[in-house]
Order: C-alpha cells, then structure tokens, then sequence
C-alpha cells in the first residue's frame, strides 16, 4: 500500500467523530449557557471538536492502519 491510500483511514474517522462531537459541543452550548450563546461560542465548541476528537480520532485511525500492515508483513515472514 501506498502513503496515499491512507488518507481516508484518517479522514473517516476525523469527519465522523468531529461531525458527531461538534453536535454534541453546540447541543451543551445551547442547553447550558445562561445567557443567549453568541455565534463565536458555537464556532469555538465546533473548532475545538474538530481539532481535539477529529484529530485523535483521525491519528488513531492511522495508527490502526499501521499495526494492521505490520501485523500482516509478520504473518507473511511467519508463513515463508
């Protein structure tokens, strides 16, 4: 496999899991706030979401893809 055939191992999970805690981030922020929540506090929670979780996520994602090619080159040494 090719470096470039690693992009939606990191874009899927970094997409869904952004997706599904930045609904989560602007359901607390219009739950919880005291005041009416101006736009930038729903940008924030949606930014963070992304950079935080997307990101992890997305990093995990490509960690699994590496221990899955490792794990398949020493079964392929293990069965010559």
């Amino acid at each position: 496999m090719k470096n470039a055939t690693a992009w939606p191992f990191f874009l899927v999970p970094f997409f869904s899991v952004g997706t599904l805690f930045a609904v989560i981030g602007v359901i607390h922020v219009r739950n919880t706030s005291p005041v009416a929540p101006s736009p930038i506090d729903f940008l924030y929670a949606v930014g963070c979401a992304f950079i935080d979780m997307g990101c992890a996520s997305g990093v995990a994602g490509l960690v699994v893809l590496s221990l899955a090619r490792r794990l398949n080159r020493i079964v392929a040494l293990k069965s010559k």
